[in-house]
């Protein structure tokens, strides 16, 4: 008998803490005058995590539009120049050509 209660009672506690853990409900009428749009707040967040996104990237990124001295082209596996230890791959950009730092390619296999 004592079992029954005490796996009772566990699933009591149990049931209790998973609600206090679920944070709080708001519940409004109808009626009531809302200030807060959800929906805007949502997208809010949305557009601040993605321009939070799109400056880690940008970090992440280096554009030179000439490249340093002593860079050698290499053409396999794709078109890019090794300039010491950085590699950098050309791309056109507004009728330009940019180059856009790039981690070190795969050794060519010939």
């Amino acid at each position: 008998m004592r079992v029954i209660y005490k796996m009772a009672l566990m699933l009591l506690l149990s049931a209790s803490l998973s609600q206090a853990v679920a944070g709080p409900v708001v519940v409004r009428k109808s009626s009531d005058e809302v200030d807060v749009d959800a929906f805007a707040i949502r997208d809010q967040l949305l557009k601040q995590h993605e321009w939070q996104e799109q400056i880690r990237l940008q970090q992440q990124l280096t554009i030179l539009s000439l490249l340093p001295n002593n860079c050698r082209a290499i053409l396999w596996p794709y078109k890019y120049f090794a300039c010491g230890d950085h590699f950098y791959r050309p791309y056109r950009h507004q009728q330009q050509d940019v180059y856009i730092q790039i981690p070190e390619p795969p050794p060519a296999e010939r």
